[in-house]
């Protein structure tokens, strides 16, 4: 038997038929409640017919009930495992006293109070929460409520009129042309994390593998998952495309998971040293996998792997290797390697690629994102447009530009 939150009806697997029932109590026109029941072969296909179904719950169901019903049949089977994940973890910051009071006493200026509350202190350690997570709870709160608005447990949703703490946007980190050098030489030296001539192959495998890391994210622009959920089919003769992300859920760990949005799927070019970069990855993969035998395993054909062909773990990267390549690189503070992405779009736009070449190669659906982050390079090619254009304007006096106007003009008069 499945426990289900008050007022909510209960789940049991039938096994001698092997089949699902629910079982729930519904208010009748005629104002009696009436025991009703329904059934299917799998879990999945009930929780389907149960979300379709008008069910009467109980007026007094607290919000952490109605949580534990809007994720069990509002949410489950719609949204990407991952998804789900980042919705528990947002709502498991909602104070516990929130949620044991009932969804009907819920005022505006109480939700109000929990979220300045958790701005202050809402770490379980008793530490402030930053701001775009208190946003980010509270977005999730809006989303949840307004499907009990939607069922009828709510005249009006209380979160929706609080106010979001105002978001203090932090400078976008990215690197200078000497700087990314600077890290790409760093990486494939190799000699950040460890004394190359005693570490055995897993670690020279890594260190091989991440160098690989760094140089893709730099000429590519892609996402930390994109990069982490490429896969060797995916590789071209001077191309990637980005079919796969690295996704995590609590239910399957690590996987691979299809892209967000439709336009982070893509095909971009690579350059030629980069392509025999990827072509010697390949071979020393391969030469890796063969000495492991059957340690080594990579299902999913990944192009970047742990030391036994899995996924690689960004926790264990970040913390282990990209700390250390920050420091023996001289980087700025806060530099992560989301960053590099910025650096990628920063460069492409400083070398004069269009706006349009830079977004369908950085994987968004428009132009609009890199206007509002990218502004202050926009800015800089403005500048450097007029002063330019002033000087084709002021500098063309020699007589074979004079000559070539004159005609010009004399064709246009025609």
């Amino acid at each position: 038997m499945a426990n289900r939150a008050k007022g909510t009806g209960t789940i049991i697997h039938d096994r001698k038929r092997n089949r699902w029932i629910f079982q729930f109590w519904q208010t009748m026109s005629d104002g009696k409640k009436h025991r009703r029941a329904v059934a299917a072969k799998t879990r999945a296909a009930l929780e389907q017919r149960i979300a379709k179904l008008d069910i009467t719950v109980a007026p007094d169901m607290t919000l952490r009930e109605w949580i534990q019903k809007w994720l069990a049949v509002y949410v489950d089977n719609v949204v990407k495992d991952n998804t789900i994940d980042y919705y528990r973890r947002m709502l498991a910051y909602v104070p516990v006293e929130m949620q044991k009071r009932p969804l009907a006493t819920l005022t505006p200026l109480m939700c109000q109070s929990m979220l300045m509350d958790l701005l202050d202190h809402g770490r379980q350690n008793g530490g402030p929460l930053s701001t775009s997570t208190v946003r980010s709870i509270r977005s999730t709160l809006i989303t949840c409520l307004d499907s009990a608005k939607d069922a009828g447990l709510l005249k009006t949703n209380p979160v929706k009129a609080t106010k979001p703490p105002r978001l203090i946007r932090k400078e976008k980190v990215f690197l200078s042309p000497a700087q990314a050098q600077r890290l790409l030489a760093v990486a494939e030296k190799g000699t950040y994390y460890i004394d190359k001539t005693t570490a055995d192959p897993g670690q020279l495998y890594l260190l091989r593998c991440y160098a690989v890391l760094i140089r893709l994210a730099l000429v590519t622009g892609m996402r930390r998952g994109e990069l982490l959920g490429l896969t060797w089919p995916c590789v071209g003769t001077d191309t990637l495309s980005i079919r796969y992300q690295e996704q995590y859920s609590s239910n399957k760990g690590y996987y691979l998971g299809t892209p967000k949005t439709q336009t982070s799927i893509r095909t971009i070019s690579l350059d030629h040293t980069t392509m025999q970069v990827l072509n010697d990855w390949r071979h020393y993969q391969q030469a890796y996998a063969s000495l492991l035998g059957n340690q080594f395993r990579n299902p999913n054909r990944l192009v970047l792997t742990n030391a036994f062909g899995a996924f690689v773990h960004p926790d264990n990267f970040r913390c282990r290797h990209w700390a250390a390549m920050c420091k023996a690189a001289d980087l700025p503070t806060g530099c992560t390697l989301h960053s590099l992405r910025h650096t990628a779009a920063t460069l492409m736009l400083q070398a004069g690629v269009d706006i349009k070449t830079c977004a369908q190669r950085l994987g968004h659906a428009n132009a609009t994102m890199l206007l509002k982050v990218y502004a202050h390079v926009l800015s800089e090619n403005d500048a450097k447009a007029a002063d330019t254009l002033a000087g084709l304007i002021t500098n063309s006096g020699n007589k074979k530009s004079d000559c070539a106007a004159t005609q010009s003009d004399s064709d246009d008069s025609d």
